[in-house]
């Protein structure tokens, strides 16, 4: 795109002017001699702005700058459209009227036309026409080496990263398998990191309650040697065994047959109750073992559900007082309303009067050229817009601030807002788990009270009946041996070792009692190999969740780093910064800065943010594939402007001549 010709009529000082143009063209003069107003004219006939991108009034003026009525300007240019000419033309026309009963016409405002190649066209037509050719907002923006950075800092964000080819996180993710797996499934960065870190807070939490489970679960031990134990029943049984045989042999030779008999039936008799004890001691162990177990596991349970409570509160008192605290968001929220009730409440009237009366006389009064008085009316005039403007500086700082307040304002409630609403759930996260301690305490409770009525194996071995009935079978047999003749010495041995026998049953019993505590310190091994494997997974989580947040970590970095390449490379001098550090949190600020040899933009000379712009359109242009005229202001003020492969129209001031394009 280019411009062939240019033709202007009473558009703001000129009056009417037809110009070719090259592909270098300078616009020189002395100031206002309306180099301004020739690329005004070119904005204004293709978007109605001047070449800041704000909208005015075309209106022609008069050499005291005074606007001229009842004349229509007009624009027209020849365009170059890759080879075919368009010509594109805007009008104005003052519409005056005169009020019912008034003999003096009334100024109601102005009306304009569009036309391309001679066609009028609407607003709408016009501009589709436009866009057509070219996308307006790309045109604008690549006509003016200051429209790019006149935008927003999210605008040029967006424009820039249009640009550049975008990546996949999935393919950007290569390097990071976990990362890459979870996006695979369809998460988001953000969704997998909230999630790594909501894990690795469980986790931490359950290891740091670990140790008190571990050692609840080792106190339920017994330190007994059960092969020793083990060993020392056998050879108490096998004692026993021969005691008893000793007993039932003692018989003398006459009764020898009859003994023989009644010591089979004893041992029988024998055999079937040491059966029928171990059977009842098995059992009454086994209850008690049962109610142990469910106790032993309702403490560590107990135990468990304290340390979360201890938790929840500890961060339900955090939330408290991030909002209600010293310095915490309620008062933050408070001082700003109040700063925005001030600031509200400001009197600007009263600012503008009063810069008025101390600015009344900066206004120039005699004209620079011939020394003479200006007129009132003109003098007037300039003071009125001088007061507006100042007006409309204090109300735009007044509605900036406002907007400001109001924005931050907005960000602290909502912060409020979910702080409040972690409180709700984290009260009744206490309150489920305050319900589960008094569960476990109830539960506690109920098997102590159980273990206390639990039967003893001496009751329950009194009341069972076939022990009884084979009790009496054994005293009656033994009644029966002990009437079968022996001499009494015969007799007192036996009495011993009956003795004997009673004295080691009654130790057999301890033994036999201690080694029923094996299977509860079996199943206390059993409990710490799973709490062992179950730390070690949880540490393995941790491992697991720290290295995930680490890559993505790295991820973010290796993404904005490309970004910002793939953004740079379109340009020669200028640099983007595309990141920053946060300030208040982890993680990265998303902005837009340029930069020259290491100095922002906003801190550049003249000459370098003349040619900082012409560089931008260079590589935007080049990245689009289009090209259109570019305007360059304050030509002057340097001394070498890169190179462009669009037509380049310079503003550049002369001194000592008229307006001149060449």
């Amino acid at each position: 795109m280019k411009i062939k010709k240019i033709l202007i009529e009473n558009f703001k000082g000129i009056k009417s002017l037809e110009a070719d143009f090259g592909d270098a063209v300078c616009i020189s003069g002395r100031n206002g001699s309306g180099k301004s107003s020739v690329m005004d004219a070119y904005f204004w006939c293709l978007f109605n702005k001047n070449g800041q991108g704000s909208q005015f009034v075309a209106y022609p003026l008069d050499k005291n700058n005074e606007p001229i009525h009842k004349v229509q300007t007009s624009v027209e240019l020849i365009l170059d459209n890759n080879g075919v000419d368009v010509s594109v033309k805007r009008t104005q026309s003052e519409d005056w009227s005169k009020p019912t009963g008034k003999t003096v016409e009334k100024l109601k405002g102005y009306k304009q036309e569009r036309f391309i190649d001679g066609v009028p066209l609407g607003v709408q037509e016009f501009g589709n026409r436009l866009n057509e050719m070219l996308n307006t907002d790309d045109w604008f923006m690549l006509s003016s080496i200051s429209a790019f950075m006149s935008m927003k800092m999210e605008d040029r964000r967006r424009r820039l990263m249009k640009l550049v080819l975008e990546v996949s996180d999935e393919d950007l993710a290569k390097d990071f398998p976990m990362l890459l797996a979870e996006l695979r499934k369809g998460k988001t960065i953000e969704d997998i990191a909230v999630t790594a870190k909501m894990s690795k807070k469980k986790a931490d939490n359950d290891l740091l309650l670990m140790p008190a489970r571990m050692d609840q679960n080792e106190k339920l031990k017994v330190a007994y040697d059960f092969n020793a134990l083990e060993a020392e029943a056998n050879t108490i049984d096998t004692e026993i065994s021969a005691l008893r045989h000793e007993i039932e042999s003692s018989s003398v030779d006459r009764d020898l047959e009859k003994s023989e008999e009644l010591r089979k039936k004893l041992s029988a008799i024998a055999k079937e109750m040491c059966n029928l004890e171990d059977k009842v001691r098995s059992e009454v162990n086994r209850a008690i073992s049962e109610i142990n177990t469910k106790k032993s596991n309702a403490e560590i349970s107990y135990k468990t559900s304290q340390g979360k409570i201890t938790s929840l509160e500890n961060l339900e008192k955090q939330y408290y007082s991030e909002i209600h605290g010293d310095g915490g968001l309620e008062n933050k929220l408070n001082s700003l309303r109040t700063e925005w009730k001030e600031c509200n409440s400001r009197d600007t009237e009263q600012e503008v009067s009063r810069w008025a009366k101390e600015h009344a006389d900066d206004v120039t009064t005699v004209c620079p050229t011939c020394g003479q008085a200006l007129p009132v009316e003109m003098v007037e005039n300039s003071r009125n817009i001088a007061v507006e403007g100042y007006r409309n500086k204090i109300n735009g700082d007044k509605v900036s601030t406002l907007r400001s307040i109001e924005s931050e304002a907005k960000s602290v409630k909502a912060k409020i807002e979910e702080h409040e609403r972690m409180l709700v759930s984290n009260a009744e996260l206490i309150k489920q788990e305050r319900e589960k301690l008094e569960s476990y305490g109830t539960t506690i409770k109920e098997c102590d009270e159980r273990l206390s009525k639990c039967e003893t194996y001496e009751s329950a071995i009194s009341k069972n009946e076939e022990y009884k009935s084979l009790s009496e079978k054994q005293e009656e047999l033994k009644q029966q041996v002990n009437s079968i003749g022996q001499n009494d010495e015969i007799k007192n041995e036996n009495e011993s070792r009956k003795a004997r026998v009673k004295e080691l049953e009654g130790k057999l019993k301890e033994v036999r009692d201690k080694l029923a505590q094996k299977q509860a310190n079996e199943r206390c091994d059993k409990q710490r190999l799973e709490l062992e494997k179950e730390n070690k997974d949880l540490l393995q989580a941790v491992a697991d969740c720290e290295k995930m947040l680490n890559d993505i970590m790295l991820f973010k970095k290796a993404k904005m780093i490309m970004l910002e390449n793939r953004v740079n490379s379109l340009f020669k001098i200028v640099r983007f910064k595309m990141y920053e550090q946060n300030l208040t949190n982890d993680g990265e600020k998303e902005i837009c800065q340029p930069i020259v040899d290491g100095v922002p933009y906003e801190l550049l000379n003249t000459a370098s943010r003349v040619n900082a712009g012409v560089d931008i359109i260079n590589g935007i242009s080049e990245a689009l594939g289009v090209q259109v005229p570019i305007f360059v202001d304050n030509k002057e003020s340097v001394s070498v402007l890169i190179g462009t492969r669009q037509q380049t129209i310079t503003l550049e001031v002369d001194k000592n001549s008229d307006l001149r394009i060449m």
